[in-house]
């Protein structure tokens, strides 16, 4: 119920009100009493600063940050208004701002172990790593207790290559905070990462704690598929993921089908067409569609869990997504070409700047294709670009079955190409998704891939050079046979 300040004794009653409100999650009437109370007195710091973290909540990120700078302005000695002006200006993306920030509040109420957390996740986000190390290690010094400190650090040290240590860090978040799924995510895929599948795959099944993950979690009321005969009955294969999660899954299906069951997968729409054709498949839904019915059901990256798979037992007998290559004239060697993923900043160190793709273009006799569906400006060099005309990954799968070669990022598409038995090359960040591995040029996975990674975070150039001069001698090979 909203109430008006004209009902109480004083602004200071209006105002506990309101806190009381906003600590008990009801924000809205805490938001109208602020405002009532800034209407009287528009120089109230606390009413302004609380008003930034209702807007911070909510993800009013600009809203947030004006705030509580205003209240900072209006009371610029209260040591706490710094701290949470630290975290709003993390969150909006003002790094260094916020470490001033934060650096403030230290001076004024002393040290925090979750003020220098906010500072290290700040020097993380600018690639600072080494610095947010250092941090993280003081957060813990001062908080031993803090589990997302330890999480934390166990992801910074794992971007600078430090696996087994990573997985000790995830494991003493987990042991302060049992139910820590985004710990037990990244200790599951560290273990995966290392090739210790038996409890990485285990542990993997803690990824349903995850926020990201709600929408895809099974559906209520139908039993989840343990691995046994399914005697004719329909299981539902959900894709929970993203689409290269799907395409690398798709190997499975046909071992789901050899149990008996009638296979029906949930995948994304751009997907439908593509997993019509893979063996074992009965039946694809699109993802956000009304389901039909099933008997049981369980998710794509469950399917490695329960056919046990290890690394001597991998599933790459070859291309498992076949499409008809048509008949061509000799010629320029042909090369598809995929510099960037998604537009999730997740996925930025994923990403190959468009522009150094233009040293591949030095090599002689070859033929480029563009692969790059979603890109912002021009292409950065010339190339036959037959993306615009393409609808979906079944297209994407013609264009790639009339080519030699393709060179690819970590994306969907290098799945794709993988999956069809294409020579592919992938590209990789220095600490890239848990299936690559470490230290492999080849992929147990896609036994027609070779695996490019950076040496030093985020150096793309000597990746780039490697991969022309292979593509150098990969053309003039091609040329030595006759074309």
């Amino acid at each position: 119920m909203i109430v008006n300040i004209r009902d109480m004794a004083s602004i200071g009653e209006a105002y506990q009100i309101a806190a009381n409100h906003h600590r008990a999650g009801r924000l809205r009437e805490a938001e109208e009493i602020y405002r009532q109370i800034l209407a009287v007195q528009p120089n109230h710091a606390e009413a302004m600063h609380h008003l930034g973290l209702i807007a911070h909540q909510a993800g009013a990120r600009d809203a947030a940050v004006e705030l509580v700078a205003k209240s900072i302005a209006i009371a610029p000695g209260v040591g706490y208004f710094y701290r949470n002006f630290g975290e709003v200006l993390r969150v909006a993306g003002q790094h260094q701002k916020a470490i001033e920030a934060y650096r403030k509040s230290i001076e004024l109420i002393g040290e925090d172990g979750v003020v220098r957390q906010g500072m290290a996740r700040c020097l993380e986000e600018m690639d600072r790593l080494q610095e947010a190390i250092g941090e993280y290690r003081r957060a813990i010094e001062l908080r031993l207790d803090l589990a997302m400190a330890h999480f934390n650090l166990g992801v910074a040290v794992e971007k600078v290559g430090q696996f087994k240590e990573a997985i000790g860090y995830f494991e003493k978040a987990i042991a302060l905070k049992p139910d820590y799924a985004l710990a037990r995510t990244a200790r599951a895929t560290g273990l995966l990462r290392l090739g210790e599948f038996e409890e990485g795959w285990k542990e993997y099944e803690a990824r349903w704690g995850l926020e990201g993950m709600k929408g895809r979690r099974p559906v209520a009321g139908k039993p989840i598929w343990d691995g046994s005969e399914l005697a004719e009955k329909t299981i539902l294969v959900r894709g929970e993921q993203g689409m290269g999660d799907v395409i690398h899954a798709a190997r499975y299906f046909k071992l789901i089908a050899q149990r008996g069951g009638r296979v029906l997968v949930e995948v994304h729409e751009p997907l439908l067409r593509l997993m019509q054709s893979v063996e074992g498949v009965s039946g694809v839904v699109a993802i956000g569609r009304e389901l039909p019915e099933f008997d049981v059901q369980v998710a794509m990256m469950s399917l490695p869990g329960i056919f046990g798979t290890r690394m001597e037992t991998i599933s790459a007998e070859g291309a498992y997504l076949r499409v008809n290559e048509a008949a061509r004239e000799e010629g320029k060697l042909r090369v598809g070409v995929c510099w960037a993923g998604s537009a999730n900043p997740m996925a930025r160190h994923r990403a190959m700047p468009a522009a150094m793709m233009r040293r591949l273009a030095e090599v002689k006799e070859v033929e480029f294709y563009s692969l790059q569906k979603e890109r912002a400006g021009e292409l950065p060099m010339a190339m036959i670009d037959p993306m615009p005309d393409v609808k979906d990954f079944a297209d994407t799968s013609e264009v790639i079955a009339n080519l030699d070669l393709v060179i690819s990022v970590d994306t969907a598409v290098a799945h794709l190409a993988g999956a069809m038995g294409k020579k592919t090359w992938v590209m990789l960040p220095s600490v890239a998704d848990w299936r690559w591995f470490v230290d492999r040029d080849d992929s147990p996975w896609y036994p027609t891939m070779r695996l490019y990674r950076q040496k030093a975070r985020g150096e793309w150039e000597e990746v780039i050079e490697r991969v022309a001069a292979d593509l150098a001698k990969e053309s003039y090979g091609q040329v030595g046979r006759g074309k």
